[in-house]
């Protein structure tokens, strides 16, 4: 590491756009700070070699070498490595911050910034930089009047003062151990890492505050060892590892040992870093990666399984009309219908957190939604419920059917837990997510949240399963019918997250537990939207006789059904295998001027043209066909906004005869 004059706060900008790097230079050159602009990485790294700067100020997402390799190069280089480099990009996942600190960023601004946090961060990191030139400075003179044995012992003791004066201004705990492996200075910030205060850590060994136990034996069994050759083990140089305060709570810090001789005798010194948010982020980038996974195969099976229900609700529908309404059968028929509706809403669950599952938002009040479906679920129990729902509570744009699944499951998992008689607090109010939030508890961006909270008097969830609530198909209940599933809370979880929210749980067992829902306000004009169209149902015997139909699916039996239950109603029906063969059949009619009157067409084919190009091929034939796009995945773009891909309609699979008719009543049959 070079030692530029500490008077010098020489800034380099990276930003390939010219506007954000001539805002910058406005900021910090108006604070007195000399900034360097460039426009592209490589010229960056060539500047670097040149002329080392204090600061970096390095955008992400750059033409050619973006700020991630620029980051990775320089770190890489041992007289560059040390230089502090702030992110500053318009990318804000969570995943995107993660990699930026894993390749050696000290920290992370999210476009557009703020004046004031960009030249707060930027003093704060200047401030460390030299305060870490100043350490090493001091360190070399230290060990050079050491080595040459011109240092007094007065002038010893005012290093040691010189010393102790910048670990006490140091954030993280820093301590030194004697030679037995006791605490014989800790500075003020140890005070709020461990929960003693420096009084009371004074004397006591080190390993009794620290787990893992494989720690307690290096300090014991290795300690001497160090004594005498001042080698610290490679495993305590640099570690992650966990306090335990005071009070008894633990919680993770990344622990940096390294030797210290002072009076001849060689000692340790300790820096202890809190990491608590570092790892709350991962463990959500883990968890997001693991529903995506999962989702994927969800989504797969519910679609097959939609195809299914398809032709089994279609079978019984068709059975239903051929029996009498008083026979023993259609009673039997009836009930089969139910249990298989009962079906559809669980494939609608697994669709929800599925990689298909896509919210179609529109803006509303969460208060008024929340307090219907609480009321909906309290309604068959015991279990009363308060309300406490602020009166100008900010409007949220939501998915209806994704959110209220979600609120339906937590809440229900709150009542399955509750004694008789029991309350369920419900509250919904505003808040704002600043800065202090949003880095320390909340994987938030800043902004404007509605607050929704759901507090009951259950039995409570232990320490040991709270980790796991979120995890799919974890569940203390009993599995079956009615019974645990372990799929709500996965579920609610991923709709949540899905909106650009956050929940967030606290229990105590005995006690209760309360879940806490964030989601962003709708910071826009809200602005009338086009009523949904009128969808004036036929009369049941309206005359469709003479009027042909155009049926595209590869699954031979969902053709068969879909045939069975539009010639029922009195439809005319051409069948087509995929997109290619929809494509003749429906040429060869147009051009012989029989016209089929609608198209229903399967979004998804397998190894074949699908429902999103046929339509396009047929509109070339008649742009005002009449296209109704069918699916198993519910929640696709194309199914929620279907009018923007060219259809008239949509159909989600499994549907019913009366389905059936409302969708082409809709399109105008």
């Amino acid at each position: 590491m070079s030692f530029p004059d500490s008077k010098q706060n020489d800034i380099l900008i990276v930003d390939d756009t010219p506007e954000n790097l001539n805002v910058l230079m406005q900021i910090l050159t108006e604070q007195g700070y000399r900034v360097r602009p460039v426009l592209n990485g490589e010229l960056a790294l060539q500047v670097v070699q040149k002329s080392m700067p204090d600061l970096i100020l390095l955008d992400i997402l750059m033409a050619g070498t973006d700020g991630y390799e620029v980051c990775r190069r320089l770190k890489a280089e041992k007289f560059t490595r040390d230089i502090p480099i702030i992110f500053i990009s318009a990318l804000s996942a969570a995943a995107d911050k993660i990699r930026a600190f894993e390749i050696g960023g000290v920290d992370y601004i999210t476009k557009p910034f703020q004046e004031e946090e960009v030249l707060a961060r930027v003093k704060a990191h200047l401030g460390i930089y030299k305060m870490q030139i100043r350490i090493q400075a001091q360190n070399q003179r230290l060990q050079e009047e050491i080595r040459e044995r011109k240092q007094t012992e007065q002038a010893l003791r005012d290093s040691e003062e010189k010393l102790r004066a910048i670990m006490n201004a140091a954030a993280d705990a820093i301590v030194l151990l004697d030679d037995r492996g006791k605490i014989i200075y800790s500075n003020p910030a140890s005070e709020k890492i461990f929960g003693y205060t420096v009084d009371e850590l004074k004397n006591q060994e080190m390993h009794s505050l620290l787990i893992p136990f494989e720690f307690h034996e290096f300090y014991k069994n290795e300690f001497k060892d160090f004594l005498k050759t001042g080698q610290i083990p490679a495993i305590a140089k640099t570690s992650e590892l966990t306090i335990i305060k005071k009070d008894g709570t633990v919680f993770p810090v990344e622990l940096s040992v390294s030797a210290l001789k002072m009076n001849n005798k060689w000692h340790a010194a300790g820096i202890v870093h809190d990491i608590t948010g570092k790892k709350e982020m991962q463990e959500e980038v883990i968890r997001a990666r693991k529903l995506e996974s999962i989702g994927i195969l969800a989504g797969g099976i519910a679609h097959d399984y939609n195809n299914l229900l398809s032709v089994i609700l279609g079978n019984i529908e068709l059975a239903e009309d051929d029996i009498k309404p008083d026979s023993r059968c259609f009673k039997f028929l009836k009930k089969a219908e139910a249990a298989s509706m009962k079906t559809k809403d669980l494939t609608s669950q697994l669709l929800t957190f599925s990689k298909g599952g896509v919210p179609f938002k529109k803006s509303g009040s969460i208060g008024n939604m929340v307090k219907k479906i609480a009321d909906s679920i309290l309604s068959e129990s015991d279990v009363k419920c308060k309300f406490s729902i602020q009166t100008d509570l900010k409007q949220v744009e939501f998915d209806k059917r994704q959110i209220g699944q979600a609120f339906r499951n937590i809440i229900a998992n709150a009542v399955e837990f509750m004694p008789l008689n029991g309350l369920i607090t419900l509250s919904a109010e505003n808040v704002k997510i600043d800065s202090k939030i949003s880095t320390k508890k909340l994987p938030l961006l800043q902004g404007n949240y509605v607050k929704t909270s759901i507090q009951d008097q259950g039995v409570g969830i232990s320490q040991k399963n709270l980790s796991k609530i979120f995890d799919p198909y974890f569940s203390t209940k009993t599995r079956g019918i009615k019974k645990g599933m372990g799929l709500g809370l996965t579920i609610a979880w991923s709709v949540i997250t899905r909106h650009g929210g956050h929940i967030a749980v606290e229990s105590k067992v005995g006690t209760g537990t309360s879940f806490t829902v964030y989601l962003p306000a709708f910071e826009k004009d809200i602005k009338k939207t086009e009523e949904q169209r009128s969808a004036n149902k036929l009369e049941k015997n309206l005359a469709v006789l003479g009027k042909k139909i155009l049926v595209m699916d590869d699954e031979e039996m969902v053709r068969d059904i879909a045939c069975q239950m539009l010639k029922r109603i009195g439809y005319e029906v051409e069948l087509a295998n995929d997109g290619a063969e929809a494509t003749e059949i429906y040429k060869k009619a147009y051009e012989s001027g029989k016209i089929f009157d609608a198209v229903i067409l399967d979004l998804t084919i397998k190894g074949g043209i699908g429902g999103l190009e046929t339509v396009k091929s047929l509109i070339n034939f008649n742009p005002q066909i009449k296209a109704v796009v069918s699916s198993g995945y519910s929640d696709d773009p194309v199914m929620t906004d279907y009018e923007k891909y060219g259809f008239t309609g949509t159909l989600a699979k499994p549907y019913t005869m009366k389905n059936l008719t409302e969708t082409l009543s809709v399109v105008g049959l």
